[in-house]
C-alpha cells in the first residue's frame, strides 16, 4: 500500500472544484430568475396543452359548419 495513491476525505473536500460546488449550492443569487423561468415554462406548457384540447373541438365544429354551408349551394339550371 506504500506505492498506491490514496486520497483522504479532507483532501477531496478542500479541492477547488468541490469548494465551487458547495458555494454554488449555498448561493441564492439568481434564485428568482430560476423561479420565473420555471413558472414561464409551466405557463407555456399549460397553454400548449389547453390549445391542443380546444383544437379538436374547434376543428369538429368548423367541419360541421363547413359541411352545412356546402350543402346550401345549389347548382344553377342549365
Amino acid at each position: 500500500m506504500a506505492g498506491s495513491s490514496v486520497l483522504r476525505k479532507d483532501t477531496i473536500v478542500d479541492a477547488p472544484l468541490w469548494r465551487f460546488v458547495a458555494a454554488f449550492i449555498d448561493d441564492e443569487h439568481g434564485q428568482d430568475l430560476v423561479e420565473y423561468a420555471l413558472l414561464g415554462a409551466f405557463v407555456a406548457i399549460a397553454t400548449i396543452l389547453g390549445l391542443k384540447a380546444v383544437e379538436g373541438v374547434i376543428g369538429t365544429r368548423y367541419g360541421v359548419w363547413d359541411t352545412g354551408e356546402q350543402n346550401l349551394w345549389q347548382p344553377p339550371n342549365p
